[in-house]
């Protein structure tokens, strides 16, 4: 089997996933980060019935404000941090983290397509975003004029949680599974 970079997230209902993509300035699934690693491929459905266990409905989620991020310095849509969000992070990274290999390199992204940073933020997701560092957020990337950024709807419900393959920019490209929220 090979080794591939890739993000667990929450996916955003379309109406709110055609607005990101209008904003944007790269390719790739909106989405929310909850969890970033390198994985061997045949653990996917172990990683699966992992996701499936955690029982979840519904999950609200609310833009808090439009800022600019510390590991990439590109603007994003900060999401509140709720309890029911912080939890199922944790669960993931509790469960997940230990079928992570250590040292992530280019062949794992998508397109293989990964520059240095790309490579340390995936190595350290753990370490630095995790927990009570973890930060919930919407990435739209550089260059954007907050101006720019028009959406009405702050609040809206999660679609379901992805394992997705990482791109560039550390950016969802390939959903490889999704369990959807009832």
């Amino acid at each position: 089997m090979r080794k591939i970079a890739v993000d667990i997230a929450l996916l955003l209902p379309e109406e709110i996933e055609k607005k990101i993509k209008k904003i944007q300035t790269r390719e790739n699934i909106p989405h929310i980060s909850l969890l970033m690693g390198a994985i061997d491929t045949k653990i996917l459905p172990k990683i699966k019935k992992v996701v499936e266990k955690y029982k979840i409905n519904k999950i609200e989620l609310e833009i808090e404000k439009v800022y600019k991020t510390e590991m990439t310095g590109s603007r994003a849509l900060k999401i509140k941090k709720i309890p029911k969000l912080q939890k199922l992070h944790g669960y993931l990274a509790g469960n997940l983290k230990k079928y992570f290999v250590d040292k992530p390199d280019k062949a794992m992204f998508y397109n293989e397509e990964a520059s240095e940073n790309n490579l340390k933020i995936v190595e350290n997701y753990i370490k630095n975003a995790s927990y009570k560092n973890f930060s919930p957020h919407i990435t739209l990337g550089k260059g954007i004029n907050i101006k720019d950024i028009n959406i009405k709807k702050k609040r809206f419900d999660a679609l379901g949680i992805a394992v997705c393959h990482l791109g560039r920019h550390c950016s969802c490209r390939e959903i490889l599974f999704l369990v959807k929220i009832e």
